[in-house]
């Protein structure tokens, strides 16, 4: 049964997750080891990986295969972001955090673990086509995914502060906690009092 194996896969992926979640807890492994390894992990294993997955013999198969995963690729990252957007301003997000959730909700984390899994489940040989397909990734979370956290959030302060007086968020009141004990005034506190 294949769905069983793609969860046995997933399962291990899980058990190793899980020994590392136990090592960071147990201080085991501290801020500054999990820190250097994620570095390590991006910035090295994974291109090198990647440079790996494109040493194949180069056929027009390949090719076309290549170009139908990058605009697939590509449509998907565009629906997502439509939706993301969409889904933000349904749910009536506060502005705030708008932008950050819909950036949340387009780009997942891809490729630090979607490539130990799909070559888990699929195969060395998939690791090409998954490297491809991560392209419009890195493409549009560094460009579009600014634009994302920038723009929604700004669009839906605007519509909140929509029909307020002069069109802007009302400041929130700050209330002064009276304090028990009072000292001499400084000279700052005297300006403003005898200006008053």
């Amino acid at each position: 049964m294949p769905y069983m194996t793609v969860l046995l896969q997933i399962g291990a992926l899980f058990l190793l997750m899980t020994v590392g979640f136990a090592l960071g807890k147990l201080k085991i492994i501290d801020q500054a080891a999990t820190k250097g390894m994620s570095s390590l992990i991006i910035k090295a294993a994974l291109p090198a990986l990647i440079v790996m997955s494109l040493q194949r013999p180069f056929s027009r198969e390949l090719f076309g295969s290549a170009l139908e995963t990058l605009a697939v690729a590509f449509l998907f990252y565009g629906a997502i972001i439509a939706l993301s957007v969409a889904a933000v301003k349904l749910l009536k997000v506060p502005s705030k955090k708008a932008g950050i959730l819909a950036f949340a909700l387009s780009f997942s984390n891809c490729g630090f673990i979607g490539f130990p899994v799909v070559t888990s489940i699929l195969g060395d040989s998939s690791l090409f086509l998954t490297s491809i397909s991560n392209i419009p990734f890195n493409l549009l979370a560094f460009s579009v995914g600014i634009l994302i956290v920038e723009s929604v959030g700004k669009a839906m302060l605007r519509a909140e502060t929509r029909g307020k007086p002069g069109g802007r968020a009302q400041a929130p009141e700050i209330q002064i906690a009276p304090t028990e004990k009072v000292g001499k005034p400084g000279p700052l506190a005297l300006l403003l009092y005898t200006h008053q």
